[in-house]
């Protein structure tokens, strides 16, 4: 039966479930483009290095708006970048190549006589529209606004006998002699068009000259098909690893276990119409990112579940221990969630793209997680125990089928440390000998992906690109596809291996085409640098505020461990390092810290029950009384990550198995590094844990 202090709570959680439907009901999921395929393309303003004028930027997203209205596409998104640049997702359009001819020109069109005297320019254009010549030739017929009208045709008059240049961006597309005064505000600009490009060349006129020019410093193609099966195998990763968590928290805690099942299904509804209600768009890494909460969700009921246990031994009281497991578990579910939370908001601030959505579903899924746990999973465990299941406690799961550890850790902490530095100077061995090996977001650079209807080998694979004339590209085999990197790739390069692959009936289709120019990567570089240094400060500070700063020394040295083993890895085996290689170590900086916080809170608790014991044996039985929680959190955790790396998407294969490395030696740094740590410092001194 539900208390009636906290009946409130299950009126809050029934009205939030509500509006979560209600929004899941009424607004659509929207998909980013590596699920949905489609173009991303980064402009940037072309100034030699002075400062836009004011305005500027705000007149060129109007005409890139008009020139994606004239692609005829629906839900595309044009951002503003900063001070001068302008991000365009076209969502369903593969062309890369034809929409970065159609936003990246600054389409500046001129009308001159033979000395280069400009009579007309594009902004007196009313209408550009496809036609043909007197040969029946592709051409673009343009009407003149009443001031243009009125020059071209004094212009005509005093010019008949004599040529007229049109030029776009400085390149002359046609030269005509003028036969008679033209007086109906009409012209035409013939030359050896095709239908497209008399097409495209119409569209640009139409939507007007860019102010200024602009370059193309990132750009970025995903295939409909390969955005289709990247949804479906991730879609099956996470049922299976959800339902995977759900049997193991069903085996371990049995009637707690339905309890963390049912808040599951909570947490699932509040994420999708948070998501949904934010206007958020789900990436690749965003579903990381779900699958991810998921387990810091399991996370807050596992620490509940492991005190009201402990509670039980204590008071054999079924309603007393539901009540006290809550509320000794609150301050360490508080301070694992806001650390989780740290790392989501600086990866959202510093980020873009999908490592950002990885960063919002992060974020809304911790704070979905927070709520279930502290509210709905405890009306449920009431709910459970007042139908009949607190006569039977160990129906319920307040009984413990295994036995207490009694690890003498800090006695033994020598060698956790030799091994712990061992793998150190094996990981800076591999960083110094085999260096790293940058993704395309990093490096810079042009990656492309193609399909073919059978695996090829790497012999296969080379010999096509031969024959096309490609040399220095990184070939990444797969299974019925192959990727090519370089810092060079040319359409026309890529065309005849397209041809090359045909030739042997293979069927090939260019899936995917990424283009990352080296301002862009640097940029990049930089800021997963500054998220780094400031997630190791915003920990340094949290757990200096709610513990001391001691802790918080030995905490960040435990994360500098992680950083290093997973860095180490990734240059062992030569994975790419990337974007999403960072939002892998900021999560795990998160939940590393999330462990170590749950220890230094027993340590607080039994400093404050046993003054005058020493620092020792606080930290072994602080160790002993969480392994449980510890261990059943990162179990249930990698469940998911062992489904996203072996059935998810290959895309995600290197951030599932940064993420696997990180939480497995998070997991053990907090209790054989960090916590042994704490001990030698305080060296037996009463120096107690901050209140």
């Amino acid at each position: 039966m539900i208390p009636k202090n906290e009946r409130w709570k299950a009126v809050a959680i029934a009205v939030l479930i509500v509006a979560a439907a209600i929004m899941i009901w009424l607004r659509p999921l929207h998909l980013g483009l590596d699920l949905r395929g489609g173009t991303s393309i980064i402009l940037e303003a072309d100034t030699g290095g002075k400062p836009l004028e004011s305005g500027t930027l705000e007149q060129m997203i109007g005409v890139i708006e008009r020139r994606v209205n004239q692609l005829g596409l629906a839900e595309s998104v044009i951002q503003r970048r900063g001070t001068d640049r302008i991000a365009v997702e076209l969502p369903g359009y593969d062309d890369q190549e034809s929409a970065i001819a159609a936003l990246g020109k600054t389409a500046q069109l001129t009308m001159s006589d033979e000395h280069g005297n400009v009579i007309i320019t594009g902004a007196e254009l009313k209408d550009a529209i496809l036609s043909r010549d007197n040969f029946g030739r592709p051409a673009v017929a343009v009407t003149f606004n009443p001031d243009g009208a009125a020059k071209f045709a004094e212009f005509t008059r005093a010019n008949v006998g004599r040529p007229i240049v049109i030029r776009l961006d400085e390149e002359i597309l046609s030269t005509a002699v003028i036969q008679e005064p033209i007086t109906d505000g009409r012209g035409q600009i013939s030359g050896r068009f095709t239908v497209e490009e008399a097409k495209e060349l119409a569209a640009l006129l139409r939507a007007g000259a860019l102010p200024v020019p602009v370059k193309v410093i990132g750009a970025q193609t995903v295939g409909p098909s390969l955005g289709q099966a990247s949804v479906q195998q991730s879609l099956r990763a996470a049922i299976i690893g959800v339902i995977g968590t759900l049997v193991f928290m069903l085996l371990v805690y049995r009637g707690l276990g339905v309890v963390a099942a049912l808040a599951l299904t909570i947490y699932g509804v509040l994420v999708a119409g948070g998501l949904m209600g934010m206007g958020a768009v789900l990436t690749l890494p965003g579903i990381a990112g779900l699958m991810l909460s998921v387990g810091m969700a399991v996370d807050g009921n596992v620490l509940i579940f492991e005190r009201a246990k402990e509670e039980y031994k204590n008071t054999d009281n079924v309603y007393a221990s539901i009540r006290k497991g809550y509320e000794r578990a609150m301050t360490a579910i508080v301070d694992s969630n806001l650390t989780t939370v740290l790392a989501a908001v600086i990866l959202f601030f510093l980020s873009t793209g999908a490592v950002r959505g990885f960063a919002v579903t992060l974020g809304i899924g911790t704070l979905a997680s927070f709520l279930t746990a502290v509210t709905a999973s405890r009306i449920l465990t009431y709910i459970l125990a007042g139908i009949g299941l607190d006569k039977r406690p160990g129906v319920l799961g307040l009984t413990t089928r295994f036995k207490s550890t009694n690890w003498n850790v800090v006695g033994r902490r020598n060698v956790c440390f030799g091994i712990f530095g061992a793998l150190i100077i094996i990981s800076l061995l591999a960083m110094v000998s085999r260096g790293f090996n940058y993704g395309l977001d990093f490096a810079g650079g042009t990656l492309v992906e193609v399909q073919t209807n059978r695996s090829l080998s790497l012999s296969e694979i080379e010999k096509h690109t031969k024959n096309a004339g490609i040399s220095n590209v990184l070939i990444q085999p797969s299974q019925q596809s192959f990727s090519l990197k370089g810092k060079d790739l040319p359409r026309e390069d890529v065309d005849r291996l397209l041809d090359s692959l045909k030739e042997e009936n293979l069927e090939p289709r260019l899936t995917r085409q990424e283009y990352v120019g080296p301002t862009i990567g640097r940029e990049l570089r930089e800021k997963a640098v500054l998220a780094l240094l400031l997630a190791l400060l915003g920990q340094i500070i949290y757990v200096s505020v709610r513990f001391e700063w001691r802790l918080a020394v030995a905490a960040v040295g435990g994360l500098l461990n992680d950083v290093l083993l997973m860095t180490g890895l990734f240059a062992l085996l030569q994975l790419e390092i990337d974007s999403t290689f960072v939002a892998a170590l900021l999560t795990v900086a998160g939940y590393s810290i999330n462990d170590t916080v749950v220890v230094y809170d027993r340590i607080r608790e039994n400093r404050r029950l046993y003054r005058d014991a020493e620092w020792a044996d606080l930290v072994n039985n602080a160790i002993n009384q969480t392994v449980s929680r510890s261990m059943n959190t990162g179990l249930s955790t990698l469940i998911v990550l062992i489904a996203l790396l072996l059935l998810g998407d290959n895309t995600l294969f290197n951030f599932s198995l940064a993420l696997f490395t990180g939480i497995v030696v998070g997991t053990f740094s907090s209790m054989f590094l960090v916590s042994p740590l704490v001990a030698v410092w305080h060296d037996d001194k009463r120096t107690r844990p901050r209140r």
